[in-house]
């Protein structure tokens, strides 16, 4: 999966607000092993404020829902990135789906499908030496800027024939660029990011997204989903990350799982803002509020001048965190 960088977030950041909505989810049982399976589904309502037709007004949105799996069974064998799993047919999720691991030590970890072929499924990673055989694997398809914003753009930004005159979707890729995506109406009705298509512009689902509005009128999408209720592993990278919250459901930064007693599996503690790694995220006011963590063992949080442990990072909002020490897989469980 992508691990996401901002290396000029200070220029974006003044005034960023997310204004957030969940439904009901409901509860379906899984299938057996070996076929599909359907997690709780529901609805999230995603919504940006409006722009004022001449400063362009930002807001995060995180997805808070996964498309749901249409696939799970176990490893029968690996090989470097190639693991064996029965009954995965040729070709039949090549490009935009990803494997999630389900059981074991790395259970969360998730990995991008190049190719399947009879029995087998080719990685984007070699993650051989974190797996096992038998562990449990479950197959998702990726959401993509159609399928959140709508193929003919449900979601209601405003269009354009530049990035300059429309609301834009900025997507922060791995290697520190950005794809600026806009909407070009009617009669091209696609989405662009100004050298290609991009309607199916994969969004991870830990990646935060960046919208930027001149629309006067607010813009929202309900998302229909599943509710993922196993373990997710995030990857968080020296410097800057932008995180989605991955579970439709809001959490407090004492019950996040960012602090696992331990720097260099979870957040660094530290006695001020310059020794920790520190958690950045939007308040109610959209000022931006920075956190740190200043005693693992107690799981104490400080925002420089309070205890800030029941501070909550909301469902559907994405967050920074600024590590300081090297990169990890953060391990988060549901809190539901």
């Amino acid at each position: 999966m992508k691990t996401l960088k901002i290396p000029y977030f200070s220029t974006l950041a003044a005034g960023l607000t997310l204004l957030f909505s969940t439904s009901t989810a409901q509860a379906i049982d899984c299938e057996p092993a070996g076929a599909a399976c359907t997690d709780p589904v529901g609805f999230i309502t995603l919504t940006a404020d409006p722009g004022d037709g001449q400063t362009k007004k930002p807001t995060f949105v995180g997805l808070g829902l996964f498309n749901a799996v249409e696939f799970q069974g176990p490893i029968s064998s690996i090989s470097n990135a190639v693991i064996g799993v029965s009954g995965i047919q040729a070709s039949q999720f090549d490009g935009m789906y990803f494997v999630q691991i389900a059981s074991g030590t790395n259970s969360g970890l998730m990995v991008d499908i190049v190719s399947t072929a009879s029995g087998s499924i080719t990685l984007a990673e070699d993650i051989s030496m974190m797996i096992a055989v038998n562990n449990v694997i479950k197959i998702r398809k990726h959401h993509t800027i159609e399928s959140v914003f709508g193929a003919n753009n449900d979601f209601g930004l405003l269009g354009g024939d530049s990035a300059t005159e429309s609301d834009t979707i900025n997507l922060f890729n791995a290697d520190g660029s950005v794809d600026i995506i806009y909407y070009l109406p009617s009669p091209t009705n696609l989405w662009f990011n100004g050298q290609a298509i991009a309607n199916t512009f994969i969004i991870y689902p830990d990646q935060g997204v960046f919208l930027r509005r001149l629309g006067v009128n607010t813009a929202s999408r309900k998302l229909l989903g599943s509710v993922k209720t196993d373990r997710t592993a995030l990857t968080i990278e020296n410097g800057f990350n932008l995180i989605s919250n991955v579970f439709p459901v809001n959490v407090t930064l004492a019950n996040s799982g960012l602090n696992t007693g331990d720097g260099g599996t979870g957040l660094l503690a530290g006695d001020s803002i310059t020794e920790a790694d520190v958690v950045r995220f939007f308040n109610d006011q959209g000022v931006l509020k920075s956190y740190y963590l200043v005693d693992q063992q107690n799981n104490t949080w400080f925002d420089g001048s309070a205890l800030a442990g029941d501070v909550v990072i909301e469902a559907g909002s994405s967050f920074i965190i600024t590590r300081r020490n090297s990169s990890i897989n953060w391990f988060q469980n549901p809190t539901f």
